[in-house]
C-alpha cells in the first residue's frame, strides 16, 4: 500500500475517533450515524488488516459498546462489548451455531443508552460506574443516588458481594416528559435520549437530573461470594432472582411474541418494537447455560456466546429534487436533500439528512436521482442508496459540493473529511440568533439552544428579527425532530409557545446597550454597546456613526475601523432592527442606559463575581457592579479590589488566588449590602 493509503487509515481512525467522543462520551450528536459509523469502522479494519497495521485495534476495542475516556474505577471483570451480525444469515447462523449444543438461547431487546455497574455488598448499593474503556470508568455513585431511577434499589435483599450490569436509558415517554419540564423551565432541550442519560449521570449540572425518571435494565450478573445461585447452570436464575431484589431484567422487557422458534421471535419483536416505550433497535441473542458461556469463551473484544442484531429500517424510493446547505451554530456545513415527498415509517418525508460532502461524493448523487431513504433509528430520514438503473438515459447533473460558505461566500475549512467549516464567526444563522437572544442582550427567557436550532431548520424564522413575527398559534406546531410512539412528531406544543411568545415581546424593553450588543458585530459586547448606548443615546446615532466619532467613544479607538464595517454589513438586519418595535428606538428616554453614579460606591473597584448574586442574572450583577462606578472583571488577577463569592465556594481556585492576592472577599449579600440593595 502506498503513503496515501497509511494516511487515509490514520485519517479515518481519527474521523471515528472524533464521531465516537462526541456521540458516546460528550453526549453530542455524532456527524455519522449509527450504520456510516459502523461503515467506517469495518473501512478501517480492512485497511489494516491488510496491510498488518494495529492502530485500528484499540479503536475497535474502545468504542465497540461506548467509548470512554480511561475513568477511576478499575472493572474487576471486563465489560466486554457485542459483536454484531450485520445481517439475517449472520444471526441465523449464529443460533445455529449454539443449536449444536443444544442450548437454551435468550433474547433481551439491545437497550440505547449508558452502559453501567452498580455493585451491592451485603445488601446495600456501594458503587455504580460507567462502562468506559471496558477496563476503567468513571464513578458516578454520588451522581445515581441522587437520580430518579427506577430499577435500582439502594438496598436489596441480596447478601455477598454482587455486581449487577445493564443499560441505564429512558423511555419515550419519560423523554418526552422530561423534553417539556426543560422547555417550561426555560432549559435547553436534550439533543436525544442518549444525550439526557449521560448528561444525568456524568455531568456536575444538578438541573440535568431535574425532571429526568430513568431506568436501569439489567444484563448481566456477577457473583463475587459464592451462594445458592452460583452453583446453578442457569443465567436465568440469576435474573429472577435480580427481579426478585427490585431490579427490572432487560429480557423482562420484551412482551410475550409469536413464532415457534427463536428467529421467528426476532421477526416478530421487530414488528411491534416501534410501538413500545423502550428505546431500542435491536436485539440480543445469548446462551442461558452458564457452563457452555465458559466453554464457547470470549475473544479479545467479544464473548462467543452473544450477539447482537440491528432490524434493518423500512427503505423507500423517490426522486432527489435538489440539496440544500445550511451553516450550523459552530460554522459546521450540513446538507440537506429536497425529495420528492415520500411516506415512510407513517410520515410523510421531503427531506433527508446527507451528513458530509465525502458522503455526497461516495454516494455519486446527481440532481433528479432516484434514491434510496430510511429513517435512520426510525427518526431521522437518510439517503442510503441510488437507483443507477433509474439514471441512465437521462441527462442529470452531478452534484459537486462547493468549497465556499453558501451565507457569505467565504473559503471553507475542508481539513477534515468529515465537517467542513465556514471560519466566519458571524455567519452560522443560528449561532447568530443564538447570540442575540442570550443572557447579556435580549435576554429571552425559555428561548433555548435547540429551540432555536429548530426554528432555524425548520425555516420559521432567518434572523432574530423574525421572532417578533411569530404568532403562539405558529410556534406551537414547530417539529421538535423526534416522533411520538404513534409515529407522529412531537411538537413545540400551545403551552410552551405562548410562553415564549410573551417573552419575546417583553424583550422589546431591553434598553439600547443590549439591543446593540445583540446584532452581533465584532467588539460591539456588552461593554461597548454599554459604552455606545451612553455616548451615542439613540439606535440611528449610533449605527451611524462615523469611524471618527466612534473613536471618541472611551476604549474603542483601532477598532472602530471593524465596527463600522460589520455595522455596514448589516445594513439590512438594522432596518429589520427598527421595524420590531423596541422601546430604546421608539421611546429613547424611557429605555436609556443608567449612566455610572460619579462617586459611586464601587469607584476605583474591579469586581469579580463567582456563584452569582440573588436576584440578579450575570448580566444584571455586572451592570450593577459598572453602575456604581465600578470594573467588572471575569477572572481574578492583581488588578482584582473584591471578590464576590458565597462562604462555601471558599475553596474554589478563584477565591484561593485571591487570598494569594490579598483581595478582600465578600459575600453576596455582604455586596448587596455595601450598595444599598
Amino acid at each position: 500500500m502506498t503513503n496515501t493509503s497509511r494516511e487515509t487509515y490514520l485519517r479515518l481512525i481519527s474521523e471515528a475517533n472524533t464521531a465516537a467522543k462526541a456521540y458516546y462520551v460528550d453526549g453530542t450528536d455524532s456527524s455519522l450515524t449509527d450504520d456510516q459509523y459502523d461503515i467506517l469502522v469495518q473501512e478501517i479494519t480492512s485497511l489494516g488488516e491488510a496491510n498488518n497495521w494495529t492502530e485500528h485495534e484499540k479503536l475497535v476495542e474502545d468504542v465497540a459498546a461506548g467509548v470512554a475516556v480511561t475513568g477511576d474505577v478499575t472493572h474487576r471483570t471486563r465489560m466486554l462489548s457485542l459483536s454484531k451480525a450485520q445481517n439475517e444469515e449472520e444471526l441465523k447462523k449464529f443460533i445455529g451455531k449454539l443449536d449444536l449444543h443444544s442450548a437454551k438461547l435468550l433474547l433481551e431487546p439491545k437497550l440505547d443508552g449508558l452502559a453501567i455497574v452498580a455493585n451491592y455488598k451485603n445488601g446495600t448499593l456501594v458503587q455504580v460506574a460507567t462502562r468506559g474503556d471496558s477496563r476503567t470508568g468513571q464513578n458516578v455513585t454520588t451522581r445515581a443516588k441522587q437520580a430518579t431511577i427506577l430499577g435500582l434499589p439502594h438496598t436489596i435483599a441480596l447478601d455477598g458481594d454482587i455486581e449487577f450490569r445493564g443499560e441505564l436509558f429512558i423511555t419515550r415517554e419519560n423523554f418526552e416528559v422530561a423534553q417539556t419540564f426543560r422547555a417550561k423551565h426555560g432549559r435547553s432541550l436534550y439533543k436525544n435520549p442518549r444525550n439526557a442519560v449521560s448528561g444525568a449521570i456524568q455531568s456536575k449540572d444538578l438541573t440535568r437530573l431535574e425532571g429526568l425518571k430513568l431506568t436501569f435494565g439489567v444484563y448481566d450478573v456477577i457473583h463475587y461470594t459464592e451462594d445458592s445461585l452460583t452453583t446453578q447452570d442457569s443465567y436465568t436464575k440469576q435474573l429472577e432472582a435480580a427481579h426478585l431484589a427490585g431490579f427490572i431484567t432487560a429480557a423482562s422487557l420484551i412482551p410475550n411474541l409469536t413464532g415457534d422458534t427463536l428467529y421467528e421471535k426476532v421477526v416478530a419483536f421487530g414488528n411491534i418494537r416501534n410501538s413500545i416505550d423502550i428505546p431500542t433497535d435491536g436485539v440480543v441473542v445469548k446462551a442461558d447455560s452458564v457452563s457452555l458461556r465458559e466453554l464457547l469463551g470470549h475473544g479479545e473484544r467479544h464473548p462467543h456466546w452473544a450477539i447482537a442484531y440491528k432490524y434493518e429500517a423500512e427503505v423507500k424510493k423517490t426522486t432527489l429534487l435538489g440539496i440544500t446547505r445550511n451553516v450550523g451554530r459552530t460554522g459546521a456545513i450540513s446538507y440537506v436533500a429536497n425529495l420528492t415527498p415520500v411516506e415512510l415509517a407513517e410520515t410523510e418525508v421531503a427531506k433527508a439528512t446527507l451528513n458530509n460532502a465525502r458522503f455526497i461524493q461516495e454516494m455519486d448523487l446527481h440532481i433528479g436521482d432516484t434514491v434510496l431513504v430510511r429513517k435512520a433509528n426510525e427518526i431521522i430520514p437518510e439517503i442510503v442508496g441510488v437507483d443507477f438503473v433509474a439514471r441512465e438515459g437521462k441527462n442529470l447533473t452531478k452534484y459537486i459540493a462547493p468549497t465556499t460558505c453558501p451565507n457569505c461566500n467565504s473559503a471553507l475549512d475542508t481539513t477534515s473529511s468529515i465537517v467542513w467549516r465556514c471560519l466566519n464567526p458571524e455567519c452560522a444563522q443560528a449561532n447568530r440568533i443564538i447570540h442575540a437572544v442570550s443572557r447579556d442582550h435580549l435576554d429571552i427567557e425559555g428561548l433555548s439552544t435547540s429551540i432555536v436550532e429548530r426554528l432555524v431548520e425548520e425555516e420559521f424564522i432567518q434572523d432574530v428579527t423574525d421572532l417578533y413575527t411569530l404568532t403562539s398559534q405558529k410556534l406551537a406546531t414547530l417539529p421538535m425532530g423526534r416522533l411520538k410512539k404513534d409515529g407522529t412528531p412531537v411538537l413545540l406544543g400551545k403551552t410552551t409557545a405562548d410562553t415564549l411568545v410573551a417573552n419575546i415581546a417583553n424583550s422589546k424593553k431591553q434598553p439600547l446597550n443590549r439591543i446593540l450588543s445583540s446584532l452581533g458585530v465584532r467588539f460591539m459586547g456588552r461593554t461597548f454597546g454599554r459604552r455606545f448606548a451612553l455616548h451615542f443615546t439613540t439606535f440611528d446615532a449610533a449605527v451611524n456613526a462615523t469611524v471618527t466619532q466612534m473613536q471618541e467613544v472611551d476604549g474603542v479607538k483601532d477598532k472602530a475601523v471593524e465596527i463600522r464595517e460589520g455595522l455596514d454589513a448589516k445594513q439590512a438586519l438594522l432596518t429589520k432592527y427598527r421595524a420590531v418595535g423596541f422601546e430604546a428606538l421608539t421611546n429613547p428616554v424611557a429605555a436609556a442606559v443608567k449612566a455610572p453614579t460619579a462617586g459611586g460606591k464601587l469607584d476605583g473597584q474591579n469586581v469579580v463575581i463567582t456563584g452569582g448574586v440573588p436576584g440578579f442574572s450575570r448580566t444584571e450583577a455586572k451592570e450593577l457592579i459598572e453602575d456604581n462606578g465600578g470594573v467588572a472583571g471575569s477572572s481574578v488577577s492583581t488588578k482584582t479590589t473584591l471578590l464576590v463569592a458565597p462562604a462555601d465556594e471558599r475553596e474554589t481556585s478563584k477565591a484561593k488566588k485571591a487570598t494569594d492576592l490579598g483581595v478582600r472577599i465578600v459575600t453576596p449579600e455582604e455586596f448587596l449590602s455595601i450598595l444599598g440593595k
